[in-house]
């Protein structure tokens, strides 16, 4: 694990997250290792709206979460 996080500290490291506990869990992991890492959502146009109320839930307690539309 030591040489692991020895080639990622100072890199830039982007983690996408879903919303579901895999992502969840490896984002927090990033954080809590301080890798400071940046967290990408990838929103497919054909989310519920319940599952972007989750992501805002996310957001608000872990952090900010960068979004990327259809649009863009």
């Amino acid at each position: 694990m030591t040489l692991i996080m020895d080639r990622l500290q100072g890199k830039h490291i982007i983690v996408s997250v879903s919303g579901g506990k895999d992502s969840v869990a490896l984002w927090l992991w990033a954080i809590r290792t301080g890798l400071n890492p940046v967290a990408v959502y990838i929103d497919t146009g054909w989310e519920w709206d319940e599952h972007h109320a989750h992501l805002d839930m996310l957001e608000r307690r872990i952090g900010k979460l960068h979004r990327i539309s259809p649009a863009e």
